[in-house]
C-alpha cells in the first residue's frame, strides 16, 4: 500500500482530529440552503444537491478502488484536515461542493448580503 494511503486509512473518520472551525462553515452551508429555499429557487437547490451527489459518487467509487486494489486510490487527501470522509474526500471539499452550484449566496442579485454588510460595518464602528 502506498504511503499516501496509508496515511489517509489512518486518519479515516478520527473524531480526535475535529476542529471548530468546522461549525462556521456548516453554519455558512445551511445559510445558503436557507436563502435559496426561502427564495423558493429549487433548480438552484436540486442544482447543490446534484451537485454535491456526483462528488460523493466519484469519491464512492475512488475509495471501492483504494479497497479492491488494496494498494492506492485515484486520488487521496492524506493532507490536513477536520474530518476525513474518505479516502479522498474531507469534511472541508464536501462543503465546498455543497454551495459551488449556489451562486447567489455570493453574488445576490438584490443587494439584500451586501446591504447587510454595511449595516453590519455602520454598526461596528459605534462599538
Amino acid at each position: 500500500m502506498t504511503e499516501a494511503s496509508e496515511h489517509a486509512l489512518a486518519i479515516l473518520r478520527d473524531a480526535s482530529l475535529f476542529q471548530w472551525y468546522v461549525v462556521p462553515l456548516f453554519a455558512l452551508v445551511v445559510y445558503v440552503y436557507a436563502v435559496e429555499i426561502e427564495r423558493r429557487n429549487w433548480s438552484c437547490v436540486l442544482a447543490g444537491l446534484a451537485f454535491f451527489g456526483m462528488d460523493l459518487f466519484n469519491e464512492t467509487w475512488n475509495a471501492l478502488v483504494l479497497h479492491f486494489t488494496e494498494r492506492s486510490a485515484v486520488w487521496t487527501t492524506p493532507g490536513a484536515t477536520s474530518y476525513l470522509l474518505l479516502v479522498g474526500l474531507t469534511i472541508e471539499i464536501s462543503f465546498m461542493f455543497a454551495v459551488a452550484a449556489s451562486r447567489s449566496w455570493a453574488f445576490p442579485t438584490d443587494g439584500s448580503l451586501l446591504s447587510s454588510i454595511r449595516s453590519s460595518v455602520s454598526l461596528l464602528r459605534y462599538c
